[in-house]
């Protein structure tokens, strides 16, 4: 499934919204039947507009395009869309595309003009069609829906079933956060942009202090409001354009894009403290929480997502150690 992109010179606005959320639910769909759906989506990272504004801002064009590029991910996160399997950039096809223009103007089904180069799209059989009644377009398309309502009827139930549980597996059915595939999924597109735009990430690992003793004290039904409250106050406190998700158990992870050294440091202690005035209700006491909080950073020279995940499980038992040699 291939659905064009967007040319990164400016912040998305509606349209990019509409288009994006549109080709989302069909995606989705198509996944939930059944289908093995591999979807496409390019990123126009040069262009006229591009280029103009790289000048106006006295900017180079991979500057402007690494921009806009962060920051429409940053608004498909916010929508809930799913990344694309695929996000080629023009910038890594252009010699392709020029000789692909070539063939066409030499074939005779392409016209130059003074601003560009287009498709006559009358020299390529079937694309203009005869036009067609009315009642003829309506009984078409009702065939259509019924023999697809049929195939969807008859196509496996279990396989449905199976497309619709590795969806809702993303999720972490008890604090609705994300979990260790999503994790996995986003770290390696930050990744990505990390090596495109030579920024860098963070990964923090957060664990909470003597959870095992509100389980066995107070309970499992104890131990999970206790989740869902830290789950509530750590996405109160970060960024939209963070991921926190819970990978287990009492350990959370979250994701930094585009941040340095000193500021994924204030993230990490800011953390700690927001976990202290987490608090819940025990029946006959009041449980105070606590947490340990580590981080790594990364920039593009990380391999992968779980070397990624040891380093900062590292520093959280380091961060651990360190509070109790203190207390």
């Amino acid at each position: 499934m291939y659905v064009c992109g967007p040319t990164v010179y400016d912040l998305p606005h509606l349209g990019h919204g509409r288009f994006s959320l549109v080709f989302d639910v069909l995606r989705r769909y198509l996944l939930f039947s059944g289908f093995d759906v591999h979807y496409v989506s390019n990123i126009t990272d040069v262009d006229d507009n591009i280029i103009k504004r790289a000048a106006q801002e006295r900017r180079t064009e991979p500057e402007v395009a690494a921009e806009y590029e962060a920051r429409w991910w940053e608004a498909m996160d916010a929508l809930g869309v799913l990344h694309p399997d695929d996000s080629p950039h023009a910038t890594g096809y252009i010699e392709d595309m020029i000789q692909l223009v070539g063939d066409l103007l030499e074939k005779g089904v392409a016209y130059e003009t003074s601003d560009g180069v287009y498709l006559d799209v009358g020299q390529v059989d079937g694309y203009l069609l005869k036009p067609m009644a009315t009642d003829t377009f309506i009984e078409a398309v009702r065939r259509a829906l019924a023999h697809g309502a049929l195939v969807a009827e008859n196509r496996n139930l279990t396989t449905r079933l199976e497309r619709l549980s590795q969806n809702q597996a993303l999720y972490d059915p008890l604090t609705g956060l994300p979990n260790r595939a999503l994790l996995d999924d986003r770290i390696n597109q930050a990744l990505a942009t990390c090596r495109r735009n030579h920024s860098a990430l963070a990964i923090l690992f957060i664990d909470l202090d003597g959870f095992k003793q509100v389980n066995d004290r107070h309970g499992h039904g104890v131990g999970d409001d206790a989740l869902r409250a830290v789950a509530r106050t750590l996405t109160r406190r970060l960024r939209t354009t963070d991921l926190l998700a819970r990978l287990g158990g009492d350990e959370f992870a979250v994701l930094l894009p585009h941040i340095d050294r000193p500021s994924a440091e204030r993230v990490a202690a800011d953390l700690t403290r927001v976990i202290a005035t987490c608090t819940v209700d025990a029946g006959d006491t009041v449980l105070h929480l606590s947490g340990s909080v580590g981080f790594t950073l990364i920039d593009r020279e990380a391999r992968d997502d779980e070397q990624i995940l040891v380093e900062a499980d590292r520093a959280m038992y380091a961060a651990k150690r360190a509070k109790a040699l203190t207390v």
